[in-house]
């Protein structure tokens, strides 16, 4: 529950507008089939969303989030006392309803994002302390459904999340020693300074009236200045045949491919969901939903994190490295359960 005030037609000369001030969840666009968020401000904040242009609807937000240990002071000179939260806030402008096509429109938008400090605390040495991302996303409405094409840019502190909020401006990090293969302490990192890219195109459609079908298709490339960043690729689709009005079966396929770009290597994973659910209506969206379902995965990771003593992630390390890092390596498994799943 999100308490918010939101008041519509509150001006006269922006008919239609909602002003709202309160904590909430605000606009936000995701992938459902993999709980993916790709544009999420929400938080506490204020606006005037929905306000007529005529040729489209323009809104306006700033919101607030809050990064653990965001930032730090000083006890003595060079020595670090404590880390502080520190205040994120984003700026907001969207654009949308901009028809492009029939049955087809543009929503484009814009975020700012700027990390506040406490007083006497300040960010780490070189660390962004803000950043931008740009997006656009076309939607179609197609065979009773969608299709969405979105394409993002985000720079600096706007990077680490990649959906709308700045973080990653404060941690420690290591590096191997030369000739004793060991991780030694090296300086406070950041984490924020780089480039991200993402295309995605993700919808759910029907097929007639027993086939209903969710698809993702995504690569998304973090770019980042420590080297920590990755390329990644994902797949997947899920299918759905109604056999009742209330019963169906599910199928769902999908495909991940993660780069190092500290190590140039990649990790591969696959997975297989075959499950007999029974919901509330006829949809693929129809919620409840209770499913009994069997999955068999497999993966082939060839490198992972090597996690230092707060156990953080820091440093990326291939498998023939010799050093222990979060690499499942070339496994496969099985499992089986029921599942429930409710949202409104």
């Amino acid at each position: 529950m999100k308490p918010t005030c939101r008041v519509k037609n509150l001006i006269d000369w922006l008919p239609g507008s909602t002003i709202w001030a309160g904590k909430r969840f605000y606009q936000r666009h995701d992938v459902h089939m993999i709980d993916f968020y790709y544009w999420d401000i929400s938080g506490p904040g204020a606006g005037i969303e929905n306000i007529d242009l005529g040729f489209g609807k323009l809104s306006l937000a700033a919101t607030r989030s809050q990064e653990a240990g965001g930032s730090y002071t000083f006890s003595s000179q060079d020595i670090y006392n404590s880390s502080k939260d520190t205040a994120n806030d984003v700026f907001d402008v969207r654009l949308a309803g901009l028809e492009t096509n029939p049955d087809g429109v543009l929503e484009l938008g814009v975020d700012y994002g700027r990390a506040n400090t406490t007083d006497d605390y300040r960010l780490a040495d070189g660390a962004s302390k803000d950043g931008w991302m740009f997006t656009a996303e076309h939607t179609q409405s197609m065979l009773k459904g969608y299709n969405k094409f979105v394409v993002q840019y985000a720079t600096d502190a706007m990077t680490t999340q990649g959906k709308g909020i700045p973080q990653g401006s404060y941690g420690s990090t290591f590096d191997i020693g030369e000739g004793d293969d060991q991780l030694h302490y090296v300086d406070r990192y950041v984490n924020n300074n780089g480039k991200l890219w993402r295309i995605l195109d993700h919808g759910a459609i029907s097929l007639g009236d027993r086939w209903d079908l969710m698809y993702v298709g995504m690569f998304q490339k973090q770019d980042l200045d420590n080297d920590l960043g990755t390329d990644w690729w994902t797949v997947g689709v899920r299918p759905m045949f109604k056999w009742t009005p209330i019963m169906s079966t599910l199928l769902e396929v999908g495909y991940d491919n993660v780069k190092s770009q500290q190590t140039g290597d990649r990790n591969n994973q696959y997975k297989i969901t075959l499950a007999q659910q029974w919901q509330a209506g006829d949809s693929i969206w129809s919620r409840p939903a209770i499913r009994l379902f069997a999955t068999y995965a497999k993966w082939d990771e060839k490198w992972g994190y090597i996690k230092d003593g707060d156990n953080t992630l820091r440093y990326a390390a291939s498998n023939n490295s010799g050093f222990n890092t979060t690499s499942r390596g070339d496994n496969d498994e099985w499992s089986f359960g029921a599942q429930m799943e409710i949202w409104w």
